[in-house]
């Protein structure tokens, strides 16, 4: 039979297993450890009340009937639980929780830019592919998904912006902030980089830019599973992270290759580390959606 567990901080509720007495774990509101113990309330119910200093309202006369002292101690307990989720001890306001929080919204908003971004992506080879020097056709056709590829971005930085609504006590927040402010970056420098306003070296050394972004978002996303309690996402988010340094290593190694090797040796190396480029590409690809859903899974049920 699950056990309900009161944070006396923020008043967030949680419902653990009874096999879970005895055990630690972390407030997912605001991150206080709390204790899981068994409360036995006392046939009158009136010992319970003097230890909660609630006993000024009851005696042991009022006592008589324990249905009746249940209900008044839900109430008094609700009307408590109420005042200390305003204000702390030191009379600063509560941090808020995270269920009610953007950050759900902003994971969300990321997930579908993402899937966007993959659908565009496939759809510029399926379309290169099928007609390829058929300029009225081909032209138009990578002009609609170049806009989808922004509107894809934009959706994911919008994302990124409403997970800054973190709450104050997740050690995570640095990073989402990081991360959304070199993504609006990199959408400053792209639309500049369209009309010419930025030099070639500039516009070239600009596309690691949202490498880095995505990697400090990386970071957000395993704080977001240490502070959850989900092992899992913790370590799914340091896998993709270790599949994106890969990704930038193969990159860096194809560019290098073509300064060290003769030009036929250059080609077949640079084809070599091309075909090892794109599967590690969709192993990442495929892993970072899962993380995302992991994430999404845990908390729409946090």
């Amino acid at each position: 039979m699950p056990i309900k567990v009161t944070c006396d901080d923020c008043s967030l509720a949680h419902r653990v297993k009874d096999e879970a007495v005895g055990k630690r774990f972390k407030c997912k509101g605001c991150g206080k450890s709390l204790k899981v113990e068994t409360v036995s309330l006392p046939s009158n119910g009136f010992d319970q009340f003097r230890k909660a200093g609630m006993n000024d309202e009851f005696d042991e006369s009022d006592a008589a009937d324990d249905g009746e002292v249940d209900s008044r101690m839900s109430a008094k307990h609700s009307d408590l639980a109420g005042r200390k989720s305003s204000k702390s001890k030191s009379g600063t306001p509560k941090p808020v929780p995270l269920h009610k929080t953007k950050v759900s919204r902003g994971i969300d908003c990321v997930y579908f830019g993402f899937l966007l971004t993959v659908a565009v992506m496939f759809g510029a080879f399926a379309l290169d592919w099928s007609f390829r020097g058929k300029l009225r056709i081909l032209l138009p056709g990578l002009l609609g998904l170049l806009l989808l590829g922004f509107a894809a971005n934009i959706l994911a930085t919008i994302g990124k912006l409403m997970c800054l609504t973190a709450p104050a006590q997740m050690s995570g927040r640095w990073s989402i902030s990081l991360s959304a402010s070199i993504d609006v970056l990199a959408l400053v420098m792209g639309v500049a980089g369209h009309f010419r306003f930025l030099s070639p070296f500039i516009l070239a050394a600009s596309k690691l830019i949202p490498i880095i972004g995505f990697l400090f978002f990386l970071l957000f996303l395993k704080q977001l599973g240490d502070f959850l309690g989900e092992r899992d996402i913790s370590e799914r988010a340091t896998g993709v992270a270790a599949v994106g340094i890969g990704i930038v290593v193969l990159w860096l190694a194809m560019i290098l290759q073509l300064f060290v090797f003769p030009m036929r040796a250059a080609m077949v190396v640079g084809l070599l580390i091309g075909v090892i480029l794109l599967i590690v590409g969709i192993i990442g690809v495929i892993r970072y959606l899962r993380l995302l859903t992991a994430c999404r899974y845990a908390l729409a049920n946090s």
